[in-house]
């Protein structure tokens, strides 16, 4: 069994060629409502299908699973997909389709990310431009990559003993999330080196 769990959701995504085809097809696939159409289009089969299928207009007559939910709900799409994903076990998941078109989707989507935090996993909103993720206390590191700078925002009222090492700008300060200090950073080496011991710290990479 793969570790990590894919979704496919209905944000705009332009390009797929982005997309690690074959990552994906090792994983286990679950597509919220519209996202079934991306899955269809790079020939990836779902192994789940979610949703109230009010933007992709039909219910899917595939060989996957197939849940089915009326329009009025408290849960978006996304979230059905997380909460199946969790409920089978899946920590790591990574999301496509989850920017672009309306602001409140958007940052909807990323409170997504911080439910999935909350129940102990880690999650990522992956685009050609952005990769977002929401992590609790822990060191970590991040691997360089070319032509992305590096930010991180307090996500909770305060992040603790926040260090980030092997970067343009170096700290080790407590972070609020009434003031963006960590914007638009810059790995200068192979990788840089984050850690803190309390708060939730929301991450972005961004291509510039």
């Amino acid at each position: 069994m793969s570790e990590i769990c894919t979704i496919f959701t209905g944000g705009e995504i332009d390009d797929l060629s982005f997309i690690d085809v074959q990552r994906v097809k090792k994983s286990f696939v679950i597509c919220a409502d519209s996202g079934y159409s991306y899955a269809k289009e790079l020939g990836i089969k779902p192994d789940v299908v979610i949703g109230d299928y009010d933007s992709l207009g039909f219910i899917p007559d595939s060989n996957s699973e197939i849940f089915t939910f009326p329009k009025e709900k408290d849960d978006t799409d996304l979230m059905l997909a997380i909460k199946e994903a969790l409920n089978r076990g899946y920590k790591y998941i990574d999301i496509y389709g989850a920017l672009g078109g309306r602001f409140d989707h958007t940052f909807g989507n990323i409170q997504s990310l911080a439910y999935i935090s909350s129940k102990g996993g880690v999650g990522r909103i992956i685009t050609d431009r952005e990769v977002i993720s929401i992590l609790n206390p822990c060191e970590f590191t991040v691997e360089y990559r070319e032509g992305f700078s590096l930010s991180l925002f307090a996500y909770s009222d305060v992040v603790e003993n926040y260090c980030v090492n092997g970067t343009k700008y170096e700290t080790k300060t407590n972070i609020l999330n009434t003031f963006p200090l960590g914007i638009s950073n810059e790995i200068l080496g192979e990788k840089a080196t984050i850690s803190f011991t309390k708060g939730r710290l929301l991450m972005i990479m961004s291509k510039l």
